[in-house]
């Protein structure tokens, strides 16, 4: 066991809603067409 607490240890909650976030995130980019950005 570590003297210091990670991150993950002290907020196991945040760390659970940003993962959730990112994987949203993951997801809704595999499922959208890529679109260019040149006009």
């Amino acid at each position: 066991m570590p003297f210091v607490d990670t991150y993950a240890d002290l907020f196991p909650d945040d760390l659970e809603i940003v993962a959730a976030a990112l994987d949203d995130a993951r997801r809704g980019a595999l499922e959208r067409p890529r679109e260019s950005t040149a006009d």
